[in-house]
């Protein structure tokens, strides 16, 4: 976790899940714990930290919102052809 409280870069489910997993023990609650105050089945949190697919966005979003975190959404940095581009205006 830095110093903004953010746990880590999430670009895949498996980091979300992580993420979760490591909020969750922060807070010392177990799945159940988690699932009660979001409002979810137990086995949906389980479903969100082994990155299963098909977990709801409403339900992620509300097992954030249990946790007391929400999704900022920021630009990815450059990648491939496109950081490329970018490099090309970097300057020296």
């Amino acid at each position: 976790m830095d110093h903004e409280g953010r746990i880590a870069r999430i670009v895949d489910a498996e980091r979300l899940g992580d993420a979760v997993r490591e909020l969750r023990r922060a807070q010392k609650m177990t799945q159940a714990d988690l699932a009660a105050a979001a409002g979810v089945p137990r086995g949906r949190i389980s479903e969100i930290e082994g990155a299963s697919r098909g977990t709801s966005t409403a339900t992620v979003l509300a097992v954030l919102s249990a946790l007391g975190y929400e999704i900022d959404l920021c630009p990815a940095p450059p990648t491939g052809r496109l950081a490329a581009y970018a490099a090309s205006f970097a300057g020296p």
